[in-house]
């Protein structure tokens, strides 16, 4: 007698197989370098003073008690020339 035979039974292997695909996914950075120029102005101002002084030498009118040749305080001891009395001479320091 012929075989029979029986429908076909249906197996399944899985065979894996793995592939490596690269995907790039690029990035970038760029350092800014700023120099930021702050400019301080400044104004200083100074100060000076200056004194002045000045002074005068005269020969008071003379008194009726008072020699006519001499000059009251503070003239020199020395005679006073006529009017205008007490002039410094050239030379002379008081």
């Amino acid at each position: 007698m012929p075989a029979q035979t029986s429908p076909t039974k249906q197996f399944t292997e899985n065979v894996n197989q793995e592939v490596q695909i690269p995907m790039v996914h690029p990035s970038h950075t760029t350092q800014v370098n700023h120099t930021h120029y702050k400019y301080v102005h400044s104004y200083p101002h100074t100060q000076s003073v200056v004194n002045s002084v000045s002074e005068e030498h005269v020969c008071a009118e003379p008194q009726q008690q008072m020699p006519m040749h001499h000059c009251p305080p503070p003239c020199p001891p020395r005679p006073c020339p006529p009017r205008p009395c007490c002039r410094p001479r050239p030379g002379y320091f008081w």
